[in-house]
């Protein structure tokens, strides 16, 4: 998922760098990113996107229940978290981005959602985190 979620940051940044609008900048690298990501196969997760709105950039990730008990990732959400952290959020490689996330006022949402049951685990970073 840290490969999936860096590639994803790696294009924003390249994107949204070269738009004049923020928003703008962030909703054409969003759908540039889902391009990417649509036909990626990772183990235990079905499907993986990309979307904002007000207050977060949503990492959605469609949870193979087969795969990935989701009990056990919601009881893994503060070590996961602090792992994300770590290789995403206070990355060097990836400072310019999350520089800009923080620019235009929001936060990074993950959201796993199990493909069976609709249950959610769900990770926030608010902007005074980034």
């Amino acid at each position: 998922m840290r490969y999936v979620m860096c590639l994803a940051i790696a294009a924003m940044v390249a994107i949204m760098t070269s738009c004049g609008s923020k928003d703008a900048g962030l909703a054409k690298a969003v759908e540039e990113i889902n391009k990417q990501v649509e036909n990626q196969k990772m183990p235990g997760i079905d499907k993986m996107s990309l979307d904002f709105d007000d207050e977060y950039v949503i990492y959605n990730y469609l949870i193979d229940e087969e795969a990935i008990d989701m009990a056990d990732l919601q009881g893994a959400l503060d070590e996961t978290k602090a792992q994300l952290s770590q290789t995403v959020v206070h990355n060097p490689a990836n400072r310019k981005f999350t520089e800009l996330v923080k620019k235009t006022g929001r936060g990074y949402k993950i959201v796993y959602k199990g493909n069976d049951s609709g249950e959610e685990a769900i990770i926030l970073y608010s902007n005074d985190e980034l």
